[in-house]
């Protein structure tokens, strides 16, 4: 079963919640949706969770410069269980995947509220999509012109090779 972005999140911070801490302190963490592979070239969801805070930090992204990090927003939570209120913040970044291979994704400072704190690295999967000359496409089109908005049919074959053993 593969949980998705949102679930991953959920259940790190459920985690967090149940195993609370001191009233007013904060931890903030890293981490990488890996529900799903991460294949080189593509873009992929980095999380900078603030556990014990629902105001957004300043991130310095620098460390992850060479990911080309591009802000998504973030969004602000509070869970009460059992009486204690714990607040959070989760920040979403887009970070471009190198080549294939094991990449560590170094810590990035975090400020909130004046004070500043380190993020865990986070060590990242990225695998090369796969290719085969097994399969072909052809698509056949009209020969003749075609005008703006006209319905244009079109025949697409695949045909798969299949190797005999």
């Amino acid at each position: 079963m593969r949980l998705g972005p949102a679930a991953i999140v959920l259940g790190v911070g459920l985690v967090g919640a149940l195993a609370g801490g001191a009233a007013g302190q904060v931890s903030v963490a890293a981490q990488v949706d890996t529900s799903k592979p991460i294949y080189e070239g593509e873009q992929f969801a980095y999380y900078v969770v603030i556990e014990g805070d629902d105001n957004p930090g300043t991130v310095d992204l620098a460390p992850l410069a060479v990911y080309q990090p591009q802000s998504m927003g973030g969004q602000s939570s509070t869970f009460d269980v059992n009486g204690r209120v714990t607040r959070r913040y989760i920040m979403q970044f887009l970070l471009s995947a190198p080549g294939a291979g094991l990449v560590r994704l170094p810590p990035v400072k975090v400020a909130v509220n004046a004070k500043a704190y380190t993020t865990n690295a986070v060590q990242v999967s990225i695998v090369k999509p796969g290719s085969t000359d097994k399969i072909d496409v052809v698509v056949e089109l009209p020969v003749r012109r075609c005008y703006v908005g006209e319905p244009v049919p079109a025949t697409v074959r695949w045909f798969v090779w299949l190797s005999e053993a």
